[in-house]
This record gives structure tokens, sequence and C-alpha cells, in this order.
């Protein structure tokens, strides 16, 4: 069985008790951002992935999480390493692709269910309910599905 290993650095943005969600093409939501280039910084990063795929220039702030998922998928196992920031904007998305949908979801588990990888949506709203006062957290999920 193939084993990938992927890092990628994802946005924490909130608005008024929503955050910004990336809806994938099987119903599941992800945080925006994406896949770490060669020589990139995880804030380098953030910052290309959401100008390139949102038209939003952001602040990067503080690190939440470090999360460690894991995903079985047709061609073996995924392994994703993800750092999620505090990150700001005056602009509001405007995806670049055809097959980016955003939007924005109130910051409570029912509606972040949908959420992968899944620790998420019970962690996120937990934390935000706290004033984040617990971060940055390491966190591990195992998923049962690709996303």
């Amino acid at each position: 069985m193939k084993h990938s290993v992927i890092v990628s650095s994802r946005c924490v943005l909130l608005r008024d008790s929503m955050i910004l969600v990336q809806r994938g093409k099987k119903g599941f939501y992800r945080l925006p951002g994406g896949r770490l280039g060669d020589t990139e910084t995880l804030v380098e990063c953030l910052k290309r992935e959401m100008l390139e795929e949102l038209n939003m220039h952001v602040n990067v702030g503080r690190l939440l999480y470090i999360v460690e998922a894991f995903y079985k998928a047709r061609r073996g196992l995924t392994h994703e390493i993800s750092f999620y920031f505090t990150c700001t904007s005056s602009s509001e998305p405007r995806p670049n692709e055809g097959h980016i949908e955003v939007e924005w979801v109130p910051v409570d588990e029912e509606s972040l269910r949908p959420l992968r990888p899944r620790i998420l949506s019970t962690v996120i709203p937990r934390d935000h309910r706290e004033g984040w006062r617990s971060i940055p957290r390491y966190l591990v999920s195992f998923e049962d599905e690709d996303v």
C-alpha cells in the first residue's frame, strides 16, 4: 500500500461568529489553504493559497492547531500534517476557479459537522467559546474516507 505525506497550511478566518469554509466535491468542508511549496514557509504558503484561490490578501496571526490526519484513499494511505493559523482580511472571498465553493457558516458543532478533519468540528467551536486560551494544540485524526 502506498503511503503519501502532505504538509499544508490553513486559515481560520472568523467574522461575527462565522467561519469561512470551502466545500469539496463530496460535500465536506475544509478550511481554506493548501499544500506547501518546496521553498515556502507555512505563512508564505497560506498567503499565496488565499490569494491564488480566493483573491484575498490575508494577515496571518497565531498558530492554533497542528493536526495530523490519516485518510484512506484509493491509492493508499494519506498522512496530512496541517498547520492552522488565525487570519484576518478586509476583503471578501472571490474564488478564482469554478470548482472552489466557499461560504460563511456559524462556529458551532452542528454547522461544522461536515468539516474535515472531523476533530476540528468540535474543537474549533469549543476553543472559540473559550477565547482560544488552550492553544496551540496538537491533534490527531483518523478519517474513514478520503476528502
